[in-house]
């Protein structure tokens, strides 16, 4: 499993929870652009800014927001940083809150690729 932070690559094991924990102390005041990569067509990108996480899901070069939460929201939204700088903004309806990190991190790292989607909501709570 390949892991970029900011374009950089680094190595967790993020099928243990130490993987994971480690993975999570390296981003406690991070906001940007982390990549996870099971393999080539299978790659979770989640940008995070202090607050929330955006989540998009890439399947065989097709791309696909994994979360919206009701709409309730209705026009607010939330910047996030690439790591080439530019300044992003989505519907805060389709960002979590910074808190599910590592839930989001376990489950796409130990479920298969066709169980992420689908099999598993993400809610507020």
């Amino acid at each position: 499993m390949k892991i970029y932070i900011e374009n950089e690559a680094y190595f967790f094991n993020l099928k243990t929870n130490e993987g994971v924990e480690r993975l999570l102390h390296q981003l406690e005041s991070f906001c940007g652009e982390l990549w996870i990569e099971k393999n080539e067509e299978d790659k979770l990108c989640i940008l995070l800014n202090e607050t929330r996480i955006y989540l998009m899901y890439l399947k065989e070069n097709e791309s696909l927001v994994i979360f919206q939460e009701s709409k309730k929201h209705n026009h607010q939204t939330e910047e996030f940083t690439l790591s080439n700088g530019q300044l992003d903004e989505y519907h805060l309806y389709n960002t979590l809150q910074r808190n599910k990190l590592e839930k989001v991190i376990k489950i796409f790292c130990t479920l298969p690729s066709s169980n992420f989607i689908g099999q598993y909501k993400f809610t507020e709570s």
